[in-house]
């Protein structure tokens, strides 16, 4: 068994709504790297890369608490691109 493996960091999903979670995203920003980070973020199988994932799940954090009750959700809408026909 490899040593990377046994002192692996945990595998989790980012929480907008967990403070410790931002924080962390805060020293990312601060430092530019996730060295005293003590978890590995994961993200959702519909977003390409982990900072535009962690971004939209604090947009949607901030907008829900901002507009509460006013809007049914606050899910930002991603245009998918159209899939290119390729000649065989």
């Amino acid at each position: 068994m490899s040593k990377l493996e046994i002192y692996l960091r945990p595998l989790v999903l980012f929480d907008a709504s967990n403070k410790e979670h931002r924080q962390l995203y805060f020293n990312y920003l601060a430092t530019g790297g996730w060295a005293g980070c003590p978890y590995r973020f994961a993200i959702a199988e519909d977003y390409g890369n982990l900072i535009g994932h962690i971004q939209r799940e604090l947009l949607e954090y901030y907008m829900g608490r901002e507009f509460k009750g006013k809007i049914k959700e606050t899910r930002v809408l991603v245009r998918q691109k159209k899939k290119k026909k390729v000649d065989n």
